[in-house]
Formats: structure tokens, C-alpha cells, sequence
């Protein structure tokens, strides 16, 4: 094992608002207010949108919930990225609007949520969403306490909502209604964790604060103006480019970054410890195994007193070291925060000593189950493949601000990619001690690109243009003779996705009536009978077309259709050819990838994915790779899936795809290459060492069954320099082995789900398309 890097972080302080300077209503809530939680509520009063951009753990949040105390009946939206966050933040909110004597309603909602509501709220989820939207009052809290008979509301929830509420994506009775009040009630919206948006994600926001501008809700001869308040501690260049944009759009924006304080400044306050920080190089697609060999001395702190967490990006990785630390110090001392535990394991896991975690601490989490007169956290240990990750998770450790006891120092152990550690080393020499703005700046320059956020900004200056059409065209049967403004809304927008595209509104609402269209074709052909319309007529002269190579005018299909629509074989044909392009755009249109997997219940007794035995869902893909089951009974006899999980396994499996063609190669690479498609019929296969695997025929069936949204490459198609390219920034490909009846087989690549169209609108430009098809962006 190489000898880490070993460097000692100096402390961290933040600079506190002079007193004279602090409103009585602020001191009333943060008697010791920071200066930069002061000026954001100042700047709000000043600016359409301030962007904090300050560390974690220096109170970002209450920052921006400082505004409402001037502003007590403004309706307010925070949104939060992951359900975890969600919970935190409402409860925080509660507090503050306590505290501040506000007569706020203070709710978190998620789709669970909403489905515990009781059937007087009505029958759907989404209507008792719009009931919660138009009236407070109606949740079962608000009647626990009367107030105000219609309070404000400080809606806490996730952009998966949010972006279901804007693009008009909740039930067809209510969508109208929910975008409605999404787009004209809230006065005030707080968008948490910025730097943790993908490309659709922030592309949704971008939408919805061009919405905001064009729709005149920021004017200030508004009783109640709109602001919106970003909060991210690691900004990076495309936030930044797009962020740009929106000021030559008129947007007016205060943007408040963080400067060194130093400890003899009457006013500084320690933020952070010093940290004792070992750096290790370490492959990227195994953190786990790197740091199995220090488990032991880290369970040692641990019996000292030393509240840790372990954060790794990979739910393997963090399960095959969670079964290392229970040998070493008993189960009930470690917890687990993942994807798959309840909600009941995920709320117990923070009072443990030892914390390993996915992702979902990543994002403000504040490990508030370690209270103490010190931090709460004492050692961190984590994997960054990012240097945004690398300061997100860095900063978990050796938080004081506030604390009593201030002076205990932090230990951190990162591991980092080798070349980037690699040029560290070489730079630094013999030095040992900096400040973060220092190491920030010497792994800048030592990493390079290699430690860069992929971009998103290919994916917002084409598909997006695409995905955004939709709730304009909604907006567009609603205003009647007013839509003459969703002209200029498409104009602004492009102007900030994509300043140089030649795309058109007339045009993408043309691919939109069309998926529409085959969409509604798709359900109407489980009918008994179909009644032929111009988008069945269409859906039939495309289907001749590429299916048959017929080019049929719409007179001769007009006399055709009745014909085919009554003959099974035909229509049967026509409807998986429609299904197959609904499913290939269906990544593009919704929120969560449209990705190849199916979902399995695994019960878990021994405690190999959960710490409290429960039974989790897991991924089809996840599952077959990483561990050794057998299938329950119960799934032979119905149509769920449902397994035993026996043990990790170590080495994983690799877990590929083939598929039978009844074609010709060539019929098959101008039918579904170089473009995103959708296929049916694609069979697991799994390989240890060469040799084959079997696998359950239920779950092989699970996904063959299913239409899987792809993009199929092959080798060629792309250079070396672009799939390594592609495989850092995690963009990753399946093996695809292709069988025809009078061709040799074909080892191709597939990207599955929205990951095809990432790798389009990354390198579309070098993939040779020449047949024009109707979605390029």
C-alpha cells in the first residue's frame, strides 16, 4: 500500500454581522447572526435572486428563511434534492417559523406523502395536492392548531414535484390546476443544494425562473415580488454560464461567495477544526476495496468515543464495508443511510457511532443524531471522484460553529484518483499545513479536468429545448389569444440554453403532437376498436415506412386503416412499433431516468444490504451483479419479483445483454443504430471469468418484456479518447451481443435510459447521423 499523503487543515472561521448592525427581528431568531446571513436577506430586498454560495455547515438555509420575517405572508417553496433533506428542512423551517412567531403552515410533501392523506382530501393524490396548495388549512396539522383561516404555506418538498407540477405531468383532472399554482402562488422560492442538480433538474429550474421573468412575477410594482434564493457551496462553471445568461435576460442577481477570515478579526467565530487529512490514490470504480484495510483502525477511534462516517458512492461498496465494521464493533454500533432502507432504519442510523452512507449525505446533512459540546462528527472517510465532492464531504467534519468546545482536532481520510494525488504530492513537496483555500487551489491545478463535474450543458442546449416544449404548449391552449407570450417565452429560453440553435417553436411543437399523439394511440389500441384520427393515420405511414419500406400517401392509408385496425397480426405490429417510440423518448419526459431495470423485493436476513433485516427493493441490475439469492416461491406463482439475499458477492458479476433480431444486420443498424430507440426483448446474461452464470427465467423475462430505452453504438462509432471520456464522467455502456438470421453475431455497446441522450448531445456531432430524424434537438 503507497503511504498517503498526510496534510493538517487549518481551522476555518466565518466572520459574525456586528451587532449594531443586526435587526431586532433577526436577533430574535439568530442571536449571533454570520455577517453573509445578514446580507442575503438584505440583498433579497435589492435583487430578483441571490446566490449563497458560502461552505456547508455555515447556516445557508436559515440565510435565506431570514426574508420572511420582513415578508410574513408570502407563500414560500423550498425545495430540497433528496427525500432525506426534504424531512430535515421541514423540520428546520418549524422551528425557525416558531421561533419568528410566523403563521406560516409549515409541510413536507413527496409522493408518499400524499398518499397517506386521508380520501377527504380526495379520491387522487394529486387533487389533495391542489387542495393543500390552495388551503393550508385542509392539512390534518393545521386544524390540530387554528389560526388564520387560509395561514400561508412554506411548502418543503423535491424537484421530483416540483418538475412533475411545472411540466404538467400529475393526473390529467389535476395537472392544469397544480401548474397553476406552482407558477403564480409562491412569493418566495428557496432552492437548496444547486451544485447537486443534473441537467434535467436545472434546466426545469432555469424554466421556471424564465417563466417567472417573462410572466412579469418579478416587476416591482408587485405588492408581493417574486425572489428566489440559490444556495450552493460549490458553484461550478456551467451553474455559473447559465447563471450569466439569466442577468443579460434581466434578471437582476446578488451573488455572495465566501473570503478568507482570519482568527485575529475581532468578529471571526470558528467554523471548522483543524483536520489531520491523509489522501490515498484509489481506483474509481472500487473505493470499497481500498478501504477495507483501515476498517480496523477506524472502528478502533470508534471505541474511544470518536463519532465516525464512511461516505462512498457505490451501494456495494458501502454494504461490503458496513459487514466489515458490524464483525468489528457489533451491529448495533454501525448504521446505514441508502436508497432501499425504510424510513424507520434511515431515521435510527444517525444516533449510531458509525455512519456509512451513499450519496444521501452528500447534500446537507447534518449528522444532528452526534449532539455534543464539540462536532458532532469526529472522522470522516470518503471516497471523491469530484472535487465538488471532495469539499462536500470534507466539510462533514469538524463543524463547530456555535459549539462550546472548539478545539479538538478532525481526522479525514479521502481517497482521490492516483494522478490527481499523484500531482498533488509533486507540488506541495515537503509542506504539511494549509488553509482549504490553499489545498482548494493546489488540487485545482493538480487534478485538471480529471476531477471536474461532468457538463451538463450539452443536454440543456438540446434535449431540453425538446422537454420544455411541452408545458408550453399546455400554456399555449390556455391563454387562448393571449399565446402570443409563448412565443417570447421559447425566444428567452433558447436565448439562455441554447443561444446558437436554429430550433424553432413550430417545430418542436410538431414532435410534441406527435408523442402526445402516440401516446394516446398506445393505450387506445389495448381497446376493443380504434377510431381512425390523423395521428393513427400518421403512426401508419411511419410504421409502413421504416418497418416495410412502403411510402404510402394519406389517401391510400385513409383506405387502409380500417383494414389494419382490424386485423389482429396488423394491429398487434402497429402497436408495439407506437409503444417503442413512446418508450424511446420517454427518458426526455420524465424526471427519473426510463432506465433498463426492473425492481425486485429482496428479503435480507442477513442483514447484507439492511442492518435491521427488513426487506428492501433492489434493482434487477444491482441484484444479479452484486449478490448470491435464490428466488421465493412466491415469485413462481405470481408476477412479482421477490428473493433471498444469501451473501455479497466478491469478485461482482458482469451482467450483459443479447439480442435475436428477425432481420439482417443491415436491416437492423438503419432501423435502431446511432439514435435513440427503444428495444423489447433484451435478455440478461451473466459471466464469471468467462463462464456463464444462469439466471432465473423470471428475471431474465422482468426486463425482455420490457420496451428499454437505449442508445446502441458500436466501437467505432466513437474514439478511444470519447469513450474514456465517457467512462470517467460515469457515463457507462453494456455489452450488447447481437444475433441475426443470415448475418454473423455483433458485439455492440448500449447506453440504456437518459444516458443515451447524454452521450447524443455530448457527441452527436461525431456520431455520423445522416438520416435527420425527427428528434434532434
Amino acid at each position: 500500500m503507497p503511504e498517503p499523503l498526510r496534510i493538517r487543515l487549518e481551522a476555518e472561521y466565518q466572520r459574525r454581522a456586528a451587532p449594531e448592525t443586526i435587526p431586532d427581528a433577526v436577533r430574535h431568531v439568530l442571536p449571533h447572526p454570520l455577517q453573509h446571513q445578514v446580507d442575503t436577506a438584505a440583498a433579497l430586498a435589492t435583487h430578483d435572486m441571490v446566490i449563497n454560495a458560502f461552505p456547508t455547515g455555515t447556516g445557508k438555509t436559515k440565510a435565506a428563511l431570514l426574508w420572511l420575517l420582513d415578508h410574513p405572508h408570502a407563500n414560500t417553496l423550498l425545495i430540497a434534492p433528496v427525500n432525506e433533506l426534504v424531512r430535515q428542512h421541514a423540520h428546520d423551517a418549524q422551528q425557525f417559523v416558531t421561533a419568528a412567531g410566523l403563521s406560516h403552515i409549515v409541510e413536507s410533501v413527496d409522493a408518499a406523502f400524499l398518499r397517506t392523506l386521508p380520501e377527504e382530501l380526495g379520491k387522487r393524490p394529486s387533487e389533495r395536492f391542489y387542495r393543500i396548495l390552495t388551503n393550508p388549512a385542509v392539512l390534518p396539522q393545521a386544524r390540530a392548531t387554528p389560526g388564520t383561516a387560509k395561514p400561508p404555506l412554506l411548502l418543503v418538498t423535491n424537484p421530483d414535484l416540483f418538475y412533475y407540477a411545472v411540466f404538467y405531468l400529475f393526473n390529467q383532472l389535476d395537472r392544469r390546476n397544480i401548474a397553476e399554482q406552482f407558477i403564480a402562488k409562491f412569493h418566495y422560492i428557496i432552492i437548496d443544494e444547486v451544485h447537486y442538480y443534473d441537467a434535467k433538474q436545472f434546466a426545469n429550474l432555469l424554466f421556471f425562473i424564465l417563466l417567472s421573468k417573462e410572466f412579469g412575477y418579478f416587476s416591482p410594482d408587485l405588492p408581493e415580488r417574486r425572489k428566489i434564493c440559490l444556495l450552493t457551496a460549490t458553484p461550478d462553471a456551467d451553474v455559473n454560464r447559465f447563471i450569466e445568461r439569466l442577468e443579460h435576460e434581466g434578471v437582476s442577481v446578488k451573488r455572495l461567495d465566501p473570503q478568507p477570515v482570519s482568527p485575529d478579526d475581532p468578529l471571526a467565530t470558528k467554523s471548522l477544526t483543524e483536520v489531520e487529512l491523509e489522501l490515498h490514490p484509489y481506483n474509481t470504480r472500487d473505493a470499497a476495496t481500498e478501504l477495507l484495510p483501515h476498517v480496523g483502525r477506524i472502528a478502533e477511534w470508534v471505541t474511544q468515543g470518536k463519532d465516525s462516517a464512511v461516505l462512498l458512492n457505490s451501494l456495494y461498496g458501502v454494504n461490503r464495508v458496513a459487514r466489515e465494521f458490524e464483525r468489528a464493533l457489533g451491529r448495533e454500533q454501525v448504521g446505514r443511510l441508502t436508497g432501499p432502507l425504510s424510513r424507520e432504519e434511515r431515521r435510527e442510523a444517525p444516533y449510531k457511532p458509525m455512519l456509512l452512507a451513499t450519496p444521501t449525505v452528500d447534500i446537507g446533512f447534518n449528522f444532528a443524531g452526534h449532539p455534543k459540546t464539540r462536532q458532532n462528527l469526529d472522522f470522516v472517510g470518503f471516497e471523491a471522484q469530484r472535487e465538488d465532492q471532495f469539499w462536500q464531504r470534507l466539510g462533514r467534519v469538524g463543524r463547530v460553529l456555535g459549539k462550546e468546545e472548539q478545539d479538538t482536532p478532525s481526522t479525514a481520510l479521502a481517497l482521490i484518483p492516483d494522478e490527481a494525488l499523484k500531482n498533488l504530492r509533486q507540488q506541495i513537496g515537503s509542506q504539511t499545513s494549509f488553509s482549504r483555500a490553499q489545498l482548494r487551489s493546489l488540487l485545482h491545478e493538480a487534478a485538471g479536468e480529471r476531477m471536474q463535474r461532468p457538463s451538463f450543458a450539452q443536454y440543456v442546449s438540446s434535449y431540453a429545448l425538446l422537454e420544455i416544449t411541452q408545458p408550453l404548449a399546455e400554456m399555449e391552449k390556455l391563454l387562448g389569444e393571449n399565446a402570443e407570450i409563448v412565443e417570447r417565452v421559447f425566444d428567452r429560453i433558447k436565448r439562455v440554453y441554447a443561444p446558437s440553435s436554429k430550433k424553432q417553436l413550430w417545430s418542436l411543437r410538431g414532435e410534441i403532437r406527435r408523442y402526445q399523439g402516440f401516446r394516446r394511440i398506445q393505450e387506445d389500441l389495448r381497446k376493443p376498436s380504434i377510431k381512425s384520427d390523423p395521428a393513427v393515420r400518421r403512426a401508419l405511414r411511419e410504421y409502413a415506412l421504416e418497418e416495410g419500406g412502403q411510402a404510402f400517401s394519406e389517401e391510400q392509408i385513409a383506405l387502409k386503416v380500417d383494414s389494419i385496425l382490424s386485423a389482429s397480426g396488423a394491429r398487434a405490429r402497429l402497436h408495439a412499433y407506437v409503444a417503442r417510440e413512446v418508450a424511446a423518448l420517454s427518458p426526455v419526459f420524465s424526471f427519473r431516468d426510463a432506465n433498463i431495470g426492473a425492481e425486485v423485493l429482496a428479503d435480507d436476513p442477513h442483514g447484507l444490504v439492511s442492518s435491521l433485516r427488513e426487506t428492501v427493493p433492489l434493482d434487477v441490475f444491482h441484484l444479479l451483479r452484486f449478490y448470491d439469492w435464490h428466488l421465493k416461491e412466491e415469485s413462481t406463482r405470481s408476477s412479482s419479483l421477490q428473493v433471498v439475499l444469501l451473501d455479497l458477492l466478491q469478485p461482482p458479476l458482469k451482467v450483459g445483454l443479447t439480442f435475436h433480431f428477425d432481420g439482417s444486420w443491415e436491416q437492423f443498424r438503419k432501423r435502431y443504430m446511432k439514435k435513440p430507440t427503444a428495444l423489447q426483448g433484451l435478455n440478461l446474461s451473466r459471466q464469471t471469468q468467462g463462464a456463464v452464470v444462469s439466471t432465473a427465467p423470471q428475471l431474465v423475462a422482468a426486463v425482455a418484456q420490457r420496451y428499454v430505452p437505449c442508445l446502441v453504438l458500436e466501437q467505432g462509432d466513437l474514439k478511444e479518447w470519447q469513450w474514456g471520456s465517457l467512462s470517467r464522467d460515469g457515463v457507462y455502456f453494456m455489452d450488447l451481443e447481437m444475433m441475426f438470421q443470415d448475418s454473423p453475431e455483433k458485439k455492440l455497446r448500449l447506453f440504456s435510459g437518459l444516458d443515451g441522450y447524454r452521450v447524443m448531445g455530448r457527441y452527436g456531432w461525431s456520431i455520423q447521423r445522416t438520416t435527420g430524424e425527427w428528434w434532434v434537438v
